[in-house]
């Protein structure tokens, strides 16, 4: 009895090509600026970090108010981020009247996964108002080297 053994080999003569991927982190994700006097104008931030790949272009930046126009950016240019950079993509809240106000920023890139990025912004407005009681405060006569109290309320 004979046994036969026979081996294949093969070769994987296949080559493939990639291109790089490009990656860009925008943060934060929600920006809460707080809250501020009608009639402030307030500037904001993003911060846009390249994490992978070759430059990464904007290739468009929208902001859209959800009621009322009180944010804006001010992006003449679209930026660049070259490998390793880190950008400040800055904007406006400028209200003109009270209320709790949001925004939705959209950041378009060029990148080959996860292009568009979106950033939530939100802020709140009041007009300041404060009542003082009562409006002047009679002490009398008073003696020097004496001292005298009376009571005010202060509501905001």
């Amino acid at each position: 009895m004979f046994w036969l053994l026979l081996g294949v080999v093969a070769c994987n003569t296949e080559t493939s090509v990639t291109k790089e991927q490009r990656r860009l982190a925008v943060s934060p994700s929600l920006v809460d600026l707080g809250d501020f006097r009608v009639g402030e104008e307030v500037p904001g931030a993003l911060t846009l970090t390249h994490l992978e790949g070759p430059e990464i272009r904007i290739i468009d930046l929208s902001l859209l108010n959800i009621a009322g126009d009180f944010f804006s950016v001010e992006e003449e240019d679209l930026p660049t981020v070259a490998p390793g950079e880190e950008l400040a993509l800055g904007f406006l809240y400028h209200p003109t009247e009270a209320g709790y106000h949001r925004a939705q920023l959209y950041l378009l890139t060029d990148e080959e996964q996860e292009a568009e990025h979106v950033v939530e912004i939100r802020a709140s407005a009041a007009f300041p108002a404060a009542d003082l009681f009562p409006s002047a405060l009679d002490f009398g006569p008073v003696e020097v080297g004496t001292t005298t109290s009376r009571s005010l309320s202060l509501r905001n």
